[in-house]
């Protein structure tokens, strides 16, 4: 047999494999491309989220910078939004940061305006159709007229032609903002920017204080100053009752049933009070009338004018400084159509007399209409004013020289109109314990030099919601809620930084529904006892379906069947908190209160006070699970005098 011989060159089975080579190349080829891909789409996807986060940190950075900045502003006094009771954009506040744009908006928690004491001018538009101007200004266009400190109009009607304002001369609201009750939306408020105000309408400062829209009434918020029993005063005849001493008219207090003869006699009249019950007009002209001692709690030597040497001869030894508890100042009543006009060469000054929580210089009587007119209103002398203010004009200056004006105490005439003649500019036009009137008419001189209504500023404290948003491929939010206080004079004081959380815009804001809830009450449950009912059956029960809690009764009280005083009541309700978190309540009564939350009491005030004493804040935080259901019980109680009870909460985190 032959054998051929072996190729020691040639592969071995080489004929065998031959196939194998093309599967093993694909084989490598895509395994090769699998790891190709995962690390390109490893790679995408860490660019990817490198990306996101990048935008992300330039959206947090732009949030943080905008928060900081409108912060600043807020110090600064810019703060645009506590001119809006809506959500707003605070102007002037912007931050960009690689392209990550922010803004800031702001909204009032709490608007602070319900401390507010004094008024400079409050204009109640009773008695006028909606065609028809609450505030009036004509001449001394070089200088406004100024209105120190807070102003009410219970409409804003301008801009379609109805007439809420006939300025033919600027009008500067100074140190305060002017509200307004708007009743023309759906909405509980129709905001107006300052940008949209009658230019001769001049804030100052303008970037704190402009239009601000409230939810209720000039009833609910301004009540009848108390007024005393007036059925004691003496009748007097105002033409024959006085004395002339040293060529000053002596005048005491009294219900006068004929104008006072003040006429080209100047006059004193003694501290006290005065009801002018007739339907005249009592004219001042050619005199110098000065009423009641100067009042050390609300005037200073530099607010009082001269007088002559025989009127303030009789006002140094005027009786009221010989009382056990001496007394100051004088209240003069308005009944029927009875009405003051300064006239010419004519002053008159009143100083300040204490009737109850104010001090009141003119008031126009009135029957009882609501709390605006509480029980008593009239004195019980059943004369009420009947001027309104398209009648006649409750107290009016004439045009011409040296027509003067000086109440040191509010002026209250909701129905009438209160005139300002247009005086030269050495005449004194001062009304510095503010007005309460249905319309304000002001003239006055080219310089308006001594023209002044104003008040004492009143402390304000409010708490804004700032959420400054960024926004770049998403959006990012820092919320912060800040306590306000635009007076505070030392400049890191004006701020204080309650909560400060970074989220996403949805996380920051709420919905409103109370998700997870569902067995909250809508309805508060108001129980009433008079003091000599000891048993826990009430003798009065009502219901309010309001989301929180305001009564006012004025003097009066909740029911025929309750008395004026003495009473007290327990306010009841299940609710239902949208999230959880710090809640603040803020309690303002007269006179005292407790209040229950889950059955614990967290608040308790029984002292007697005043509606402006007795203002009381308390935090109270529910978590996820304590957020349903909430039982909150006010207790209140009635001692004397005025009769409210107010209770509201916001979320502070």
């Amino acid at each position: 047999m032959y054998t051929k011989p072996s190729n020691p060159d040639a592969p071995a089975h080489s004929g065998k494999n031959a196939g194998l080579a093309l599967p093993m190349v694909l084989v490598l080829i895509t395994a090769i491309s699998i790891v190709v891909i995962a690390l390109a789409s490893y790679t995408i996807s860490n660019l990817r989220y490198s990306r996101v986060t990048e935008d992300r940190s330039d959206r947090l950075s732009a949030a943080d910078a905008g928060m900081r900045y409108a912060i600043d502003q807020l110090r600064l006094r810019n703060a645009g939004c506590v001119l809006d009771t809506q959500k707003a954009v605070l102007p002037g506040v912007a931050a960009d940061f690689n392209g990550a744009s922010a803004a800031v908006t702001c909204q009032m928690v709490t608007t602070g305006f319900e401390g507010i004491q004094a008024y400079a001018a409050v204009m109640t538009g009773e008695g006028l159709g909606v065609n028809e101007y609450l505030l009036s200004a004509q001449g001394g266009a070089s200088k406004p007229k100024t209105l120190g400190g807070p102003v009410f109009m219970t409409r804003l009607n301008y801009s379609d032609g109805t007439g809420a304002f006939d300025l033919n001369a600027p009008v500067r609201i100074e140190n305060g903002p002017l509200l307004y009750h708007d009743t023309t939306g759906s909405s509980p408020c129709t905001s107006v920017r300052s940008s949209t105000m009658p230019a001769d309408i001049v804030f100052t400062p303008e970037l704190i204080f402009g239009p601000v829209c409230v939810t209720v009434g000039w009833k609910e918020l301004f009540k009848s100053p108390a007024v005393p029993d007036l059925t004691t005063l003496p009748i007097r005849n105002g033409s024959t009752d006085f004395t002339d001493i040293d060529g000053c008219r002596l005048f005491q207090p009294g219900r006068y049933t004929v104008p006072p003869a003040t006429a080209d006699e100047d006059a004193y009249f003694q501290t006290g009070d005065y009801v002018m019950d007739f339907s005249d007009e009592w004219e001042i002209r050619q005199s110098i009338v000065t009423g009641g001692r100067i009042n050390p709690a609300t005037t200073t030597v530099n607010d009082v004018n001269s007088t002559t040497a025989a009127c303030s001869a009789l006002q140094d030894a005027d009786p009221a400084a010989l009382l056990p508890v001496e007394e100051f100042g004088i209240t003069i009543y308005f009944a029927k159509a009875a009405r003051l006009n300064i006239a010419t060469q004519a002053s008159a000054e009143f100083h300040s007399r204490e009737q109850g929580a104010n001090f009141v210089s003119l008031q126009a009587l009135c029957t009882p209409n609501g709390s605006w007119c509480n029980v008593g209103g009239d004195g019980g002398l059943g004369v009420a004013s009947t001027l309104t203010a398209t009648s006649d004009f409750f107290v009016n200056t004439d045009s011409g020289n040296a027509k003067e004006l000086v109440a040191h105490a509010l002026i209250y005439a909701p129905l009438g109109s209160l005139d300002i003649g247009n005086a030269t500019s050495t005449a004194e036009q001062k009304m510095l314990g503010g007005l309460i009137v249905s319309r304000l008419q002001l003239q006055s001189s080219a310089s308006a030099s001594n023209f002044e209504i104003a008040v004492p500023t009143s402390p304000i404290t409010a708490e804004i919601l700032l959420v400054s948003t960024a926004v770049k491929s998403g959006e990012t939010a820092v919320q912060a809620i800040v306590q306000y206080r635009p007076y505070e004079p030392v400049l890191d004081d004006r701020i204080k930084i309650n909560s400060w959380r970074v989220c996403e815009t949805s996380a920051c804001t709420t919905t409103g529904t109370n998700a997870g809830c569902g067995s909250g009450d809508a309805v508060w449950t108001s129980d009433f006892w008079n003091s000599s009912n000891t048993s826990p059956t009430p003798d009065h029960t009502e219901f309010t379906s309001s989301p929180t809690l305001s009564y006012n009764w004025g003097n009066g009280s909740p029911n025929a069947v309750i008395d004026i005083n003495g009473f007290r009541a327990e306010f009841t309700r299940v609710v239902d908190f949208p999230s959880a978190g710090t809640y603040r309540f803020t309690l303002r009564t007269d006179d005292g209160k407790r209040l229950f939350v889950n059955g614990s009491p967290v608040l308790t005030d029984w002292t007697a006070q005043t509606w402006f004493e007795g203002i009381n804040t308390v935090d109270v935080t529910f978590t996820e699970a304590q957020r349903c259901s909430v039982s909150l019980k006010l207790e209140y109680r009635e001692i004397s005098g005025q009769a409210e009870a107010k209770m509201t909460w916001a979320k502070l985190s």
